[in-house]
Parts: C-alpha cells; structure tokens; sequence
C-alpha cells in the first residue's frame, strides 16, 4: 500500500451527528501515535464535534494515513472542518473575534463544536477537522457518542430536543456499526 492509493478517497456527506472526541492539546502531527500519546499523558481536551462526512478506509489505508501521513494534502479534506456553535448570538460571523463583544463570545463558546470528516476502517477511526486545509490540521481519537443534553446549553434543550433525540439515535446507531471492530 502506498500514498497514492489514498487520493482516490471519498468523503461521503452524512446527516449531521455529535460525538466527542480526545483532541490532544499539540496538533498538526503526521502520526496518529503522536496524538494517542499525548492523550495517554492525559494532555487533551474532550471537543464536540459535528461529523458531517464519513471516510470508509481499508486497513491498509488507515495505516499508511496514521503512519506519517496526517499532515499531506488530500482532495478529499478539502474545504471541509471549521467550528460552529449552537449558540452564537447572531448567527455565523466569520470573523467572530473581531465582531462580537466579549459576552458575545462567550456565548458562542459555550456551544462551540468543531465540523469533521468521520474516519473508519477495521482497524480503528478518528474523526478530522481540516479547518479548510487540505490535510488533517485537528484530529480527535476515543470518539463516544453524545448521549446527554448538558453538552447543549440548557437555555436551547428545550426548543432543539427533538432533533437532538433523533440525531442521538442515529448516531448511536452509526457508531455502533464503527465501533464493531473484528
């Protein structure tokens, strides 16, 4: 197996779903062993994440892209990731830092998430958020579904539980498939 077999991936658009995942506090590694040390240091974050594309990967290919390959550009990471937050006070603002007031952002940081790219194969998964990159600049590894509403600000539960409790099954039932590792 070499890299180039790893060009002809496809990222699959999903319905949206949360999980949470250990993002290690030193990014933008090229192995994936580096980002499963720092956790095992306990030098991570848990992040919410929004996984909107799947990644199917044989085990072949998930090895040569955690083996030293996180930091090439690929086609299939391009223009996805980016941060969003379920309780930004005027909607999306790119340039948030420099718009909204300091309360303001405080309230988009209490229901920030990160959007991610799923990665499977029968060996493990990660999720990535290449922030619009072309290569794997954030990556989250012990990936657990969201199973309770304190992720979400109490003030929204009540009017997005609906969709909550919907997109809770589905990604249990999702995750449960990934999850399944023979």
């Amino acid at each position: 197996m070499n890299i180039s077999e790893l060009e002809t991936v496809q990222a699959i658009a999903v319905e949206p779903y949360f999980v949470h995942a250990a993002r290690a506090r030193l990014n933008k590694n090229s192995h994936l062993a580096e980002y499963s040390k720092q956790v095992s240091n306990g030098d991570y974050q848990t992040q919410l994440y929004q996984v909107q594309w799947h990644v199917q990967l044989t085990s072949s290919q998930y090895k040569v892209l955690a083996d030293g390959n996180l930091l090439t550009d690929f086609d299939w990471l391009a223009g996805k990731g980016g941060s969003d937050s379920t309780t930004a006070p005027r909607g999306g603002v790119d340039d948030w830092a420099d718009d909204y007031t300091e309360a303001e952002q405080e309230q988009w940081r209490k229901g920030a998430y990160d959007i991610c790219l799923l990665v499977m194969s029968p060996i493990g998964r990660m999720v990535i958020d290449p922030e619009g990159h072309t290569y794997a600049r954030y990556v989250g590894i012990d990936i657990t579904p969201v199973e309770a509403t304190e992720t979400i600000p109490e003030a929204i539960a009540p009017q997005i539980e609906p969709e909550l409790t919907s997109l809770r099954a589905k990604a249990t039932e999702i995750l449960k498939g990934c999850f399944a590792i023979g």
